[in-house]
């Protein structure tokens, strides 16, 4: 009996994971200051309270392998939809075009959005 209720348990988890929304990343700035980058993502979720929740977005490689910073995102935004967050002083070596945009939901690891970024062309390029 017990692993019946362990068994149903699990499978409630994964349906939840398999059901989650995805995260819509609406819009996309960023502003080279010196040799760092300010980036303002603004985002969109079917956020419903403390059980899901967008919790985080990242900037990353083109390929997706090197991480550049991540924006922890600390409580829902059940009632604010779409919302933007900043986050400042990322460093991103000379000469990459473009990067990746994630953004994640607090129920697993996986990416629930994803946008492909051109970076702004500086005066100094």
């Amino acid at each position: 009996m017990r692993s019946l209720v362990l068994a149903l348990a699990a499978g409630s988890l994964f349906s939840a994971a398999a059901n989650a929304s995805p995260v819509e990343i609406t819009a996309v700035a960023a502003v080279k200051q010196d040799d760092l980058w300010r980036f303002d993502v603004t985002l969109d979720h079917a956020d419903n309270g403390w059980d899901h929740f967008t919790d985080r977005w990242t900037v990353v490689s083109e390929d997706g392998k090197t991480l550049y910073d991540e924006r922890i995102l600390l409580h829902p935004h059940v009632n604010a939809m779409p919302f933007t967050r900043r986050q400042s002083r990322i460093e991103i070596p000379a000469g990459v075009t473009h990067v990746l945009i994630q953004a994640f939901d607090n129920l697993d690891e996986a990416v629930k959005g994803e946008l492909l970024f051109e970076l702004p062309v500086t005066e100094a390029e």
